[in-house]
Order: C-alpha cells, then sequence, then structure tokens
C-alpha cells in the first residue's frame, strides 16, 4: 500500500489479488480503467446514435464526453468507506495506523448502495441540479446489478456512519473527486441538460460494461500507488483498447446505404422488397415497423434491408429474436451467409439461447473465432456470459433474451444497453399468449426509450395486437399517439416521429390466390394414419402435425406399421437434439427451397416444429385442429415454394377434430393443448363448419379478425361465458406478467425498483422468483445414460460416465446433447424430490449441468415417478 506521507487517496486498494506479487491495484487507478474503456466504448465502438444518445448529457459534445467520463469513474466512490476496506485483512490492519476509522455498523453493506450519496453529494458540488445528480449517481451505482433504492439511500441519508468516522475517510474521497476532476476536466453541471427516464438505465449498462473489461488484470495489470495520473491515463486509454479487443468488442463500421441487389443474391425484389427499400429512404430517426405479409413472402430480407437502412444511420448492430431454438437456429445460419456476403468483416455474432453451444453452425463461428483470423464472422467468448449475449454487434437467439431485459433480474440495464441503439428484429410475433404479449409490449416501449429501431414479423397479427405493439413503442419513444390510415393486408405499419403510415403492397400470389381445400378428418390418430400413410403412398410430400408428442410418437408407430417402405421422418422436441438436427437437415433437403433431392412421395410427421423452424414445402398438410392462426400458418407450408411437376393438382389441408357441433365439440384429444383457449377454439371450428376451401393470402386477415374478435359477446350468445373465461384469463395472465416487469420509461421510477427475480434457470426457484418468458408447465431436463454391465455410459457406445467426478468440456457436451426437456407433472416432480438420486452433486459446479438431472437406462427404459421412460431411437424418448 502507500506510505504515510502520500495522499489519502492513494491508501485505497480498489482490485485485489492477495497472493500476488503486487497483492492490489489503487482504488483511484481501478476508477481510472473503467472511465478509460468507457472513454472508447463511446468515441470508438458502440453505435452512432447510442453514443450520442449518452453525450446528449451537455449541448457541447466534447464538453458531454467529460462529463460522462468523470461521472462513470465515481463508480466505484462507494469503496472508499470501512464496509468495503475491510474486506481483506491487510488493508484492515494497515489502514488504521494511517489514521482511517475501519469501524462499520454491517459489513455487509455493498459499495453500490453507500456509493450513490456520495456520488449524488460529490456532482451537486459541481453544480448539478437535485433530479439530475441522483440521477446519474444512481446509474453508476446499478454497475453490479441493482439500482440503489430510494428506501436505502433514506437510511445512509439519515446515518453517515457507514461512510466511516473521522476525517481521514472524507479527505480521501475529496482527494479522489478532486483528482478526477483534475484530470478528466467535467464542465459545470448546471449547464448540464436534464436526462429522460431512460438515461440512467443506458448509462447503468455502459458504467457495468466498462467495469467488467476495466477489471480485466490481462489488460489492466496492477500497479503500485504513486503513479502520474496524467501519464498513467493516457496508458489505461491503450490499455482500454487491448480490453475492448480481448472481448470482441470491435470499432462500428458504418457504410452507406446499400440496394436490394448489393444486399441479396436474388435477382428480383418482390413486392414487399421494393416497398421496404422506399420506405428505408424516408426515416431519418428510431422507428418501428410491422411488417404483415403471407407466409414465405420475404419478410425476413425486408426486416434485413431495413436494418441496413438504420445501419446507415447510425443505428449499427442487429438482434434478431424468434420464438423457439429451432427458429433461431435455422436464422443464424442465414444471417450468417447475409453478413459473409455483404462484406461485414471480423463481425461477431452470436447465437443467443440456452443451449447455442449445441448447434453445429455456431460451433463453426466459435471456432472460427479461435483459429481464423481472416476477417470471417466470429462469435467471441467474452459474449458467452448469459448477462452478455445482447452485447454482441450481431446475434441471433429467442425472443426470450429480449424479453428479460425488462422483467427484475439482475443486470436488466445491461440487457437494455446491448439493445439501444440499434435494430432489433422480433419474427412470428402473433405467437404469444397474453402473459408473453404483456412482456413484448413492455420490451418494445421500452427499445422505443432507448433509441432502439424494431421491425416486428407477423403473418397473422390480430390488428388489437399491432395497435397495441404501436402504442407501446409511441408511449417509449415519447411521441404523441397518431393512428395510421388504414391498409388492407399485406401492409407495412411505419411509426416515427414524423407519425404513423400504414402502405399496402401486393402479395406475389395476390393475381393468383392458392386455393386450399379443406377436408374435416377423425381424431383417431390410428384411423387416421390409415388414410394420411395412404394418400401419402399415392405420391406427393404429405406434412402431419400434431398438437402433442405423444400423438406424433403413436402416429409414427402405425405408419411404419401400415407403410413400412414409405419415406418417413418424426420431428418433435423429445429427440436428442443431435438426431434432431439430423433429422430436420434431412428435410431440408428433401423439401427445402430449390432441393434436387425431392422425393415423389414422403410422410413428415410432427409437432408444432414443422409450423415455424424450417422452409419447407408440402403438398397435402394434414392438423389437428388448432387456433386459426396456426392453422393458416401450417397451410403456409403447401405449396410453399415454386416448382413444376406437383405430384398433386392442388393443395389441400385436412383438420382433425371432434365429430361434433363446434359449440357442443369436447375440447379433448387432439384440442386439448387449447382447451384454456376456449373462444378461440370454437370460433375457429364454426369457421371451419361453414368454409369448404381456404385462399391465400386472401383469408388470412379476416378468419384471424373473426375468431380474435375482442368485441363483447352478448349475455344470450352460447359463446358468452367463454368470453367471460378468456376475459378473465388474460386479466390473470397479465397481471402476472406485469409484477415482474420493469416499470414503464414514463416516470424515474428506478428508486423503488426491487430485483426479486434469479437469473438462474434452476427448476427448485420458487415461481415467484423465476423470470418466466412463457406461462407452462415446469421442465426439467433430463441427461439420459445407459447402464451397461456396471458402468454408465453417454450412450450405448459412448464413453464411460463417472457421476461421482465433474466431466470434462468434452464429456460435458456430450452431455447436454444426451438430454432432453420433459414436463409430465409426476415425473418432474420424482426428478426434482430432495434427495432424489437424479441429481448429481458433482455437476453442482458445470454451468450447463448443475440444474440437469440424470436418468439411468436399463435396456433403454428407466421409471421416474411412476411412469416410464423409454429411449427409442425412432420415437425419441416416449412416456408411458
Amino acid at each position: 500500500m502507500a506510505a504515510a506521507g502520500e495522499a489519502r487517496e492513494w491508501m485505497l486498494w480498489g482490485k485485489a489479488q492477495p497472493t500476488t506479487p503486487c497483492p492490489a491495484h489503487p482504488l483511484i487507478l481501478h476508477m481510472l480503467d473503467v472511465a478509460a474503456v468507457a472513454a472508447r466504448l463511446i468515441t470508438e465502438v458502440l453505435p452512432a446514435a447510442l453514443s450520442a444518445r449518452l453525450l446528449s448529457l451537455h449541448p457541447d459534445p466534447t464538453e458531454a464526453l467529460r462529463a460522462v467520463l468523470f461521472v462513470v469513474a465515481m463508480h466505484d466512490l462507494g469503496k472508499a468507506t470501512p464496509a468495503f476496506q475491510r474486506k481483506v485483512d491487510w488493508a484492515r490492519d494497515r489502514l488504521p495506523m494511517l489514521g482511517f476509522d475501519m469501524k462499520t455498523l454491517d459489513d455487509a453493506r455493498h459499495h453500490g448502495d453507500v456509493g450513490m450519496p456520495l456520488v449524488d453529494d460529490a456532482l451537486r458540488e459541481l453544480g448539478a441540479g437535485q433530479p439530475l445528480a441522483r440521477q446519474l449517481a444512481r446509474a453508476v451505482a446499478a454497475h453490479h446489478g441493482e439500482f440503489p433504492t430510494d428506501e436505502r439511500q433514506r437510511r445512509y441519508r439519515s446515518d453517515r456512519r457507514e461512510m466511516g468516522a473521522g476525517e481521514a475517510w472524507e479527505r480521501a474521497r475529496t482527494g479522489l473527486v478532486a483528482r478526477f476532476a483534475s484530470l478528466l476536466r467535467p464542465p459545470d453541471f448546471a449547464g448540464a441538460r436534464s436526462v429522460d427516464h431512460a438515461y440512467p438505465v443506458i448509462l447503468a449498462g455502459l458504467t457495468s460494461v466498462a467495469d467488467w473489461i476495466g477489471s480485466n488484470t490481462d489488460a489492466f495489470p496492477y500497479e503500485p500507488p504513486g503513479v502520474d495520473l496524467a501519464r498513467y491515463w493516457r496508458a489505461a486509454l491503450q490499455r482500454a483498447d487491448k480490453g475492448l479487443a480481448l472481448a470482441g468488442l470491435r470499432a462500428a463500421s458504418p457504410s452507406p446505404r446499400r440496394s436490394f441487389a448489393e444486399l441479396f443474391p436474388f435477382p428480383t425484389p418482390w413486392p414487399l422488397h421494393q416497398l421496404a427499400d422506399r420506405l428505408a429512404t424516408e426515416v431519418d430517426g428510431p422507428s418501428l415497423a410491422i411488417v404483415e405479409a403471407p407466409m414465405g413472402e420475404g419478410k425476413t430480407e425486408a426486416a434485413l434491408l431495413l436494418a441496413d437502412a438504420e445501419a446507415a444511420m447510425g443505428r449499427q448492430g442487429l438482434y434478431v429474436g424468434l420464438p423457439t431454438q429451432a427458429t433461431a437456429n435455422q436464422m443464424f445460419g442465414r444471417l450468417r451467409r447475409h453478413l459473409e456476403r455483404t462484406g461485414e468483416e471480423r463481425s461477431t455474432l452470436l447465437l443467443a439461447h440456452s443451449e447455442a453451444e449445441l448447434v453445429s453452425a455456431f460451433q463453426q463461428v466459435r471456432l472460427a473465432a479461435i483459429y481464423d483470423d481472416k476477417g470471417a464472422v466470429r462469435a467471441e467468448g467474452w459474449f458467452l456470459s448469459k448477462k452478455r449475449k445482447l452485447l454482441a454487434p450481431y446475434a441471433v437467439g429467442t425472443v426470450d433474451q429480449a424479453l428479460l431485459a425488462v422483467m427484475r433480474i439482475p443486470h436488466l440495464f445491461v440487457r437494455l444497453f446491448g439493445l439501444a441503439g440499434k435494430t432489433v428484429v422480433l419474427d412470428e410475433v402473433h405467437a404469444y399468449d397474453t402473459y408473453t404479449s404483456t412482456l413484448l409490449d413492455r420490451l418494445v416501449e421500452w427499445l422505443g426509450a432507448i433509441g432502439a429501431s424494431v421491425v416486428l414479423l407477423s403473418a397473422t397479427l390480430p390488428s388489437a395486437r399491432r395497435r397495441a405493439l404501436e402504442d407501446a413503442y409511441r408511449r417509449g419513444a415519447g411521441w404523441s399517439e397518431r393512428r395510421a390510415s388504414t391498409a388492407s393486408y399485406p401492409r407495412v405499419t411505419v411509426a416515427s416521429r414524423a407519425g404513423t403510415a400504414a402502405h399496402t403492397f401486393d402479395a406475389r400470389r395476390a393475381a393468383n390466390p392458392l386455393k386450399v381445400a379443406l377436408r374435416r378428418e377423425d381424431e383417431d390418430v390410428e384411423q387416421l394414419a390409415e388414410r394420411v400413410s395412404s394418400e401419402a403412398a399415392r405420391g406427393g410430400c404429405v406434412g402431419w402435425i400434431l398438437n402433442t408428442v405423444a400423438r406424433a410418437q403413436q402416429a409414427h408407430v402405425r405408419v411404419r406399421e401400415l407403410a413400412p417402405d414409405l419415406p418417413t421422418i418424426l420431428v418433435h422436441a423429445r429427440l436428442f437434439p443431435d438426431e434432431r438436427a439430423r433429422r430436420q437437415e434431412a428435410l431440408e433437403e428433401w423439401l427445402g427451397r430449390g432441393s434436387d433431392h425431392r422425393p415423389e412421395r414422403c410422410l413428415v410427421i410432427g409437432t408444432q416444429v414443422l409450423e415455424q423452424s424450417l422452409d419447407v414445402d408440402f403438398d397435402l398438410m394434414v392438423s389437428d385442429v388448432a387456433p386459426i392462426d396456426l392453422l393458416l400458418q401450417r397451410a403456409g407450408r403447401l405449396w410453399r415454394h415454386e416448382r413444376s411437376g406437383r405430384a398433386r393438382s392442388a393443395p389441400e389441408l385436412w383438420v382433425s377434430r371432434p365429430d361434433r357441433d363446434a359449440l357442443a365439440a369436447p375440447l379433448d384429444g387432439a384440442a386439448v393443448v387449447y382447451r384454456d383457449d376456449e373462444l378461440l377454439m370454437r370460433r375457429t371450428l364454426q369457421l371451419l363448419d361453414r368454409e369448404p376451401t381456404m385462399q391465400l393470402p386472401t383469408d388470412i386477415e379476416p378468419w384471424v379478425e373473426e375468431v380474435y374478435a375482442e368485441d363483447a359477446v352478448p349475455a344470450e350468445d352460447p359463446l358468452h361465458s367463454a368470453w367471460l373465461s378468456r376475459r378473465g384469463g388474460e386479466a390473470q395472465k397479465a397481471n402476472a406478467a406485469k409484477d415482474k416487469l420493469l416499470k414503464r420509461p414514463n416516470k424515474d421510477r428506478l428508486g423503488d425498483l426491487k430485483v426479486f427475480l434469479q437469473d438462474d434457470d434452476d427448476p427448485l426457484l420458487h415461481a415467484a422468483a423465476r423470470p418466466d418468458t412463457r406461462l407452462g408447465p415446469r421442465s426439467v431436463s433430463v441427461v439420459c445414460l445407459d447402464r451397461t454391465g456396471d458402468v454408465l455410459r453417454a450412450g450405448e457406445e459412448g464413453p464411460v460416465v463417472d457421476l461421482a467426478r465433474e466431466p470434462d468440456g468434452a464429456l460435458t457436451a456430450l452431455l447436454v446433447r444426451r438430454s432432453i426437456s420433459v414436463t409430465r407433472t409426476s415425473v418432474v416432480n420424482a426428478l426434482l424430490a430432495p434427495g432424489s438420486a437424479h441429481e448429481v452433486p458433482a455437476w453442482a459446479r458445470s454451468a450447463v449441468l448443475r440444474h440437469r438431472r440424470v436418468v439411468v437406462l436399463e435396456s433403454g427404459r428407466a421409471v421416474v415417478g411412476g411412469v416410464a421412460l423409454t429411449a427409442d431411437p425412432e420415437l425419441g424418448l416416449v412416456l408411458g
């Protein structure tokens, strides 16, 4: 540490490694390290729009930068207190000899909480008004995960003993502030602008990211006290460059807006692309675009075109959020190829979901990051932390990763910071219930508040949801509500500061709608399998979507009995990941766009994965009954691609449904998974009773509006009770979501924001503490091991697994690939029971294994919770 004659501010430590030759890094130097990283982030790395937002603190950009860096440097002022300095033995012993009183009321006090009033006081001394000083102080004091609450701040204001008794502490803190003011030269804060309520969230994100990078000793080695600060500041800026490079944070590369031909390999843009190309030239600030178009109309390309235009205006970076891991995996490959084709040199592209590292395409990108330095698309390891995934310049993942940015979890502001100033594309936004839609509305509102541009994609979005999403973005951006003029489907609605405008365009099939014959079929899987297999044997490619895995497995067994020579593939969520990926690749090879290997006849049996995740094309679709928007999505897989020589003269959709009147039909069997949506199901059944054919895209909007109409249902209407039930259920779901959400950005509410959700996948967490982005039964990921004699193996011929030892990286990856998620209540309860043999203590330190449970299979079978679990090579995991 320091000698007694040195200034007190040099005597305090900021980072410590007591067993190293230089056991501590002075607090003053660590605070400068973090400010240096913030400087480089703002001036060289962040999207231009985000940097401009951060520099809106002062009318003069140069003065604004100095002000922001000074405030960020102050982030650890709370470490200049006894509770923190007592954390290492040598400081607790030596500081009293240098005049510091080490008594404290509570060693557990966090330095962020104690630091907020200290930073607040320092900023007021430099001219900041009370609201601004409080906002800035709260932002930088939150860098360890939570905003200090007003309740705790009142306690520290009324009892200053936590700050340290005696003058030594006060002089040390005064010395720190004075040295930072002299070196960084912040302006008089009396001339600073007031900031909106989203600004502290962005500043908190900047501070946390800068603190993480500034704490990396590979870039910022420890120094002894007493160095020349001006010289050290110059060195810190150079070290910040190294720290950013180690993290994979590179300078954003602005580029002029590119044409459709420069972005895509298609010879001619489709009508939607032509409209998007024109709209991209008309928006000059953050905006919301809602693209509603039929399946297969090129919505993804339209979104990428709009994102490219946004990047040219300073909103560099992109996050694409999709409803499932399967859809995200497919989009990852598409975006990777797009970035490579468009020359995004050394772009960092991340796949952001919990099973991302199992995806072969992402593994290849990660290997390229390690072994290839030739400007290829990369995935940097620093971004793999769950808190940092959204910081990657380009990322594809589930919408859930973005939704967590507005839930009350630690470091939520880092997630928001990762999205700020970028373009956020959210696909299939119709695909969520009221609970998740409530989260989505709040996310869109905050995206408007932090200056992100948003592109929402859907084929079957009800008008009420479109209005809710538009209103949310406008509220967040602080714009008055300006309703769009009406435009017929398909359409693109754009909300910007100038107002809202809706634009229609011609669907590719507008002049020649696809006429799909609708046929009613029995729900009984055994009987239906006979008709489906017979129909498939006649020729053509048939898709059969069932609402549950069990029904899909049952269908596959029966079809194999009836037609063993019929090329058949089964796809669902209870396959081991590697096997599922192989089958999906085979499907795309058979039925994908431009495939040269399309069989003359085949049958694909699956669950909802066929509805969303694969760009495949069928001649006949057989589907369990579902709400009309899902049936339309499934019908969108019929004759999806342009090809000649079809085996069938016209596409058909068979719907297996109850053989009763729509109002009396029992909602069990095929419809059981949608039983809670009785109103939607009965309206869908009524519509199917009435309509013999479906025309795409003509029928999409009127059918969706009919089923999802929000008008009150009169008491005399047979559907009145179903309407009441739906209304009550929606209110309950919305309230459940609101309890876990970050408050709206229209008021300064960070002072009462209590973080009570745990950013953890532990299935044992109480429901009240889980950051659930979807409602549904509790699930557990099961690792299936095979017993061979006296040993356990990962697969019948796989490596031996010793459950008493923590596995190495290669075995861990294999164990994850032997995992399947189960939701059957009795099975889940048995797996999670206290003291259960299914829990593996040796996995407790593994981030990816610790919450998984093991099931040991004897001859491919085990019994858990009274339910037989069978790992079948064709069927996947069979329950019961």
